[in-house]
């Protein structure tokens, strides 16, 4: 007599890892989503929520970290043009160190909200 066993596992393949041009293209997605988002109704809420989603890329591959932050700098700083953000927040500017202080931040919580009251000092509420 010829036994067959059933094969009961089933598998949950996980897909493959993004590629790093599309991590960036994500979070800068992300962050438009949160920016135009009526679930985050104060600039305090969405500037914690892009901090989140900047603490992620700096952790997931942080050699993107000073190109988020170029990225940010020229769609959402109003004014400075994109060399003059790529100067500023580029590897060759203070890019590498705003990496390095978002991905040990806790930027959900007290260190982004100091972030953010330091950058709007008209505003205390966060």
């Amino acid at each position: 007599m010829c036994s067959v066993q059933a094969n009961t596992v089933d598998e949950h393949l996980l897909p493959p890892p993004a590629p790093k041009p599309a991590l960036l293209a994500h979070a800068l997605r992300q962050i438009d989503s949160i920016i135009s988002s009526e679930n985050f109704p104060t600039p305090c809420s969405k500037c914690l929520g892009s901090l989140e989603i900047a603490k992620f890329l700096s952790l997931a591959a942080p050699e993107l970290g000073p190109d988020l932050a170029v990225e940010v700098c020229t769609k959402y700083r109003g004014g400075p043009s994109r060399e003059v953000c790529e100067s500023t927040y580029g590897i060759h500017g203070i890019g590498a160190i705003v990496t390095q202080v978002v991905s040990f931040a806790d930027v959900g919580g007290y260190d982004g909200q100091v972030r953010f009251r330091r950058a709007n000092r008209q505003t205390r509420e966060c």
